[in-house]
Order: C-alpha cells, then structure tokens, then sequence
C-alpha cells in the first residue's frame, strides 16, 4: 500500500499516537507529501516536541505508526535531531 493511501484513511489515528505521546502537529513531508510515492516508500512524519517529549515517546511514536501500517516505517527526522541536541545540552 502506498503512504498516501494509508495516510488518507488514518491522518486521525496519527495525530492520536503523537499527541498522546507529547507532541504535536503532525505533518508529512518527502515523497507523500509531493505526490511521488510508491508502495515501496516510506511514510515521513515531522512532528513538534513539547516541554514532555521524551526518547521514550518518540521511540514509542514511531512503533506505534509501524504497528498501524506494519510494512510502512516512519521517520522522525527533525524530533531525533532535536533530541540528540537537548541531550547534549543536558551533558547525556
């Protein structure tokens, strides 16, 4: 199945999973997002962190996407980059 295909009949589902796990505005970006993509593509997901977001959320964000469409993995790009950041803020 195509990411766009499973993004249209789950966007709500989406952003239930990030919200619940302390982020926010979910939004696709690459090949979904510009109308190219195949059933072998990925699904790219940004989302925004809050205060709240752990490693442990996003880790559990982008399990919990891949239990819903199984064969489409997510990327969190720009969370896992702010994170490695607020990490070596925090001297981790």
């Amino acid at each position: 199945m195509k990411p766009s295909v499973a993004l249209a009949s789950n966007s709500a589902a989406i952003r239930q999973i990030v919200e619940s796990h302390h982020a926010k505005n979910a939004r696709v970006f690459g090949s979904v997002l510009n109308g190219q993509d195949t059933e072998s593509s990925d699904l790219d997901i940004l989302i925004d962190p809050t205060p709240e977001t752990t490693l442990m959320d996003v880790a559990t964000i982008q399990v919990d996407l891949e239990i819903v469409w199984k064969t489409i993995q997510a990327d969190l790009p720009e969370l896992h980059t702010q994170l490695t950041e607020m990490n070596r803020d925090l001297g981790r």
